[in-house]
């Protein structure tokens, strides 16, 4: 049905990409549903995000959709992530559409593709991701009912520039409504009718936004009215879900192959901001504030630690501080994953809620990312854009951070706020000279310039000129040449394009295309921008520049006008005066209801239940935000202890085989692989998690009868194929890393300030090659006998373990001395002994250095096992090895454009361990 590519049709589609690994898709918990509902229905569904999967796979609203997809009957949800340029250009030129990443399958067969919008730069990605699905990007131009085009996310806020592209939009959460949406779009699927009957029945329902349902109507270049074409459907109200705990959230998190921006478990503690930060749009979107208990937190966590195998966790709020249960949900998560070395960390850390204690919490296992965010260095400012903050609570926050020792931290500010003076412009460099004094550590200052949002108070300030931006930027760059300092910011332009588009019309959609037929791609990473582009294009169109970003006021109709997400216009005007006079607005959950609007539809500020969770951890002194309404609770929770394991163990031989051996054995036996050593054998069921299904926690450590006496080290053997041939060594190590902490096996670590688990491989694979002979040399802090460790791991698909070999307590640390690969290429071009046995290869390294080998040194035995196909064993040095393809082609002195393959067939070690 999907038209999927067959598996092992990957790795040539993915062959000589950067990062190839990106696209496997098969990535441990990436199981999507094949469970049809009670009519036999399956809604297909392709989660698109316009970025690479290392961005894509730390989105937290990607991870909740494809879990609450996957996990309903009668839905189907895979991904598609933007292929990067080398990827994309290959699928243009060979015409093969862009396909899901589980299945293969193409996108434009699927029932609807869903876009994230995160950002305004990525436009041109979603355009670009469209044509290369083989998908018309215009709305009314495309062929056939299917795919639905939808998007959803803060973009959904104002996706006028958008209105072209998509069938509808989705504000709010989706967790609310989108699922029986979802059925709608099944019932209408069924009926074969045309597009105006579902739009018919979604019309007026929560969150659903029809861009083609109105109509903008213009005087000039100034937007004046928006008119509904039906007359029962005039605005569009978003969809809110009244409690975090009722909502659906993943508890086996997919497992990335490709290390991701933010490698970690997240688990969404609190959603909404009450703060009432006036340039801030996450702050008024997600209104009102809901937060998780801590008992359901720490169950999060525990479920998704264990299924993952990660050793890092985060809290993920817009203000994880603010959590009325913030100190002691911190507390019991390191009491309970302290000992197991999972750190956590709070991404989004408001500064007057940093706590010594909290701090102290953070650092129990090592010390994660710390970030300031005062975003004014002066207080004026700060009352300007409601940030309740005094360079007190900046400085005792920088202090406790120094004092704990921490040495080096992130401030964040902004530029181009409204009212900013010079002033306040070189008041940022004051304060962070200042601050890199306290404790001779290094301050990371990151500058961001404002750009005015959608449904903000500051919605209708002036985006800022391209000039103005350098020039204010400018000003702190010049006063910072300081060497504990380092500044970083972004584009001038690219700040001018972001701000164009975040408050753009719908005009801006044939700007936008024609942006992306220039050869925009990737336009929201630095080294891809071309402002030039933009401006050239923005010429072409005729538009005004300064009609573009010009300064609008209270009582103009919007290209967002007709939407409402939460908060209400005239709360919104209220706050844009208070701001000229530099009057802040308190928190409501200090205050009391200050009527934003937010709270309706049965939406209300949901704060955590200290009551809800019932524990007995030891919970030491802290020190609680005053400023929060609740106190926090000195319940806790007993930690758990290691899990019982009947375990029935077999003995594990060894097999000792020298390269003399394996040479002899070569040459006799023309198609015979070289002997492996004796894998264990499975026995009975010990303890064999699926790939499906949660694995223990970390904390439930396996235990046995191996004696005290014994050594903690060990051998594996394992093979790898399929498409994990195209993982490279350190994703290779990340791999068995997690699959250790899925199984509940404690690797030791090393000592240091940067403690790693005691983990190597005997040699690197190169990538893209398949080795039915890898070694992995480890440590456990337990003593296990080898039966327990064999049941106990589950590696993914391509990996395939085949022994572990327990080392004796006095056995030197083994050593690969050479490695046997198999050759093949088209032809009979082995059938005569090699013409160059003495040959000298030199070629370049990957670094750039010449390396040069006399490959009679090297190469220990040459057997041609047919006419085709050879087998070379080489000798591994430690000043370098020879590669065996250029080795092979010096020796019998074939051309470079001869096609050849590659495959290791065994890995040869100095000395067989002996348990």
């Amino acid at each position: 049905m999907f038209d999927a590519l067959p598996p092992e049709a990957r790795p040539a589609l993915l062959a000589g990409l950067e990062h190839p690994a990106r696209y496997l898709g098969t990535e441990p918990g990436a199981k999507p549903n094949e469970l049809t509902d009670a009519r036999g229905r399956l809604l297909t569904v392709a989660l698109a995000f316009p970025d690479v999967y290392e961005i894509a796979h730390s989105h937290l609203g990607h991870k909740i959709l494809y879990h609450m997809l996957n996990s309903t009957p009668g839905f189907r949800a895979e991904r598609v992530y933007a292929p990067w340029v080398d990827l994309a250009e290959r699928l243009e030129k060979s015409g093969k559409p862009l396909r899901s990443l589980e299945s293969t399958a193409p996108v434009k067969n699927f029932d609807l593709v869903g876009f994230s919008l995160q950002y305004e730069l990525a436009y041109t990605t979603i355009l670009d991701m469209l044509s290369l699905a083989g998908i018309n990007p215009l709305a009314a131009e495309r062929d056939g009912r299917l795919p639905l085009v939808v998007g959803g996310g803060p973009g959904a806020s104002n996706p006028e520039p958008l209105a072209d592209f998509f069938d509808f939009f989705f504000l709010g959460d989706a967790e609310a409504f989108f699922l029986e949406d979802l059925e709608i779009i099944k019932d209408w699927r069924d009926t074969k009718a045309g597009k105006e009957e579902l739009f018919d029945r979604l019309a007026g329902r929560p969150g659903i936004y029809i861009p083609s349902l109105f109509r903008p109507v213009y005087q000039g270049e100034k937007l004046k009215s928006i008119e509904p074409l039906k007359s029962s459907y005039c605005s569009v109200r978003r969809a809110v879900a009244p409690k975090l705990s009722q909502t659906p959230f993943p508890v086996c998190q997919i497992t990335p192959f490709v290390k991701p921006v933010h490698d970690r478990v997240v688990v969404e503690i609190g959603r909404g901001c009450s703060r009432g930060c006036r340039f801030c749009q996450a702050g008024f979107l997600y209104r009102p504030v809901r937060e998780r208990n801590q008992g359901e937190v720490l169950d999060l966590i525990s479920e998704n630690l264990s299924s993952t195998g990660h050793d890092q966790a985060a809290f993920l709020s817009l203000s994880a501080g603010d959590h009325t249960q913030a100190g002691e949900l911190v507390e019991r998560f390191m009491n309970r994953y302290a000992d197991d070395r999972v750190a956590l960390s709070l991404p989004s850390l408001r500064v007057r809620s940093l706590s010594g204690h909290l701090a102290e919490q953070i650092k129990r296992v090592r010390k994660t990312g710390f970030t300031l965010a005062p975003e004014a260095a002066t207080e004026r400012l700060r009352a300007v854009i409601n940030k309740d903050l005094s360079e007190d609570d900046i400085f005792r926050a920088a202090e406790t951070a120094f004092r704990l020792g921490w040495k080096t931290i992130k401030l964040y500010f902004m530029a181009g706020l409204p009212t900013e003076s010079e002033e306040d412009l070189r008041a940022i460099v004051s304060l962070a000279a200042r601050l890199s004094r306290l404790g001779r550590a290094k301050l990371n200052l990151g500058l961001a310039h404002f750009t005015p949002k959608a449904h903000t108070p500051f919605q209708w300030h002036p985006a800022s000129t391209m000039e103005t931006i350098e020039t204010r930027l400018a000003i702190v760059k010049a006063a910072t040449r300081h060497p504990s300092l380092a500044v970083k910011y972004n584009d001038p332009g690219i700040s001018l394009v972001e701000g164009i588009l975040s408050r753009g019309d719908r005009r801006l959609g044939p700007l936008l295309t024609e942006v992306r037929r220039r050869g925009a791609r990737f336009e929201a990473w630095n080294d891809r921008f071309r402002v030039g582009l933009w401006l050239e294009t923005i010429k072409d169109f005729g538009f005004s520049l300064e009609e573009l970003i010009a300064q609008r006021k209270p009582g103009d109709v919007l290209p967002w006008s007709h939407l409402f997400c939460g908060v209400s216009p005239e709360y919104l005007a209220q706050e844009l005066a208070k701001a000229g006079q530099e009057l802040t607005t308190p928190d409501c959950r200090l205050a009391g209801c200050l009527g934003c609007g937010a709270c309706h539809d049965g939406a209300s500020v949901d704060l955590a239940d200290p009551s809800a969770f019932n524990s007995t951890d030891c919970i030491s002194s802290q020190e609680p935000d005053s400023r929060l309404p609740h106190p926090v609770s000195a319940a806790g929770q007993a930690a758990e202890g290691p899990a019982k394991t009947d375990v029935r163990c077999v003995a594990q031989g060894a097999a000792e085989t020298t390269l003399n051996q394996l040479n002899s054995q070569l040459n006799a036996k023309p198609n015979q692989c070289p002997p492996a050593a004796l894998p264990v054998s499975p026995g009975p069921a010990i303890h064999q998690p699926s790939p499906n299904r949660c694995a223990p926690s970390p904390r439930s450590r396996l235990t046995g009868p191996t004696p005290a006496h014994q050594s903690g080290r060990y051998l594996a053997q394992f093979a790898k194929e399929g498409g994990l041939v195209l993982l490279g060594h350190l994703e290779m190590v990340e791999i068995f890393k997690k699959s250790f902490r899925r199984a509940g096996l404690n690797l030791k670590s090393s000592q240091g300030f940067h403690p790693q688990p005691k983990l190597s491989f005997l040699t690197a694979l190169p990538l893209g090659v398949a080795s039915l002979d890898e070694r992995v040399l480890f440590e456990l802090c337990d003593h296990l006998l080898p039966q327990q460790i064999y049941q106990a791991i589950t590696l993914p698909e391509g990996l395939r373990l085949q022994s572990i070999s327990l080392l004796g307590p006095n056995s030197p640390k083994p050593r690969a001395t050479a490695a046997t690969w198999e050759i093949e290429c088209p032809g009979s071009v082995f059938a005569n002994p090699p013409l160059h046995p003495e040959a000298h290869l030199s070629y370049t390294g990957t670094k750039g250095s010449l390396r040069q080998f006399r490959l009679s040194e090297y190469v220990l035995s040459a057997v041609p096992k047919d006419p085709g196909r050879v087998w070379l064993t080489i000798r591994i040095a430690p000043d370098g090895t020879p590669k065996p393809l250029p080795s092979v082609r010096a020796m019998w002195g074939l051309a470079e454009d001869i096609p050849a393959s590659l495959k290791k067939i065994a890995t040869i070690v100095d000395s067989w361990p002996s348990a």
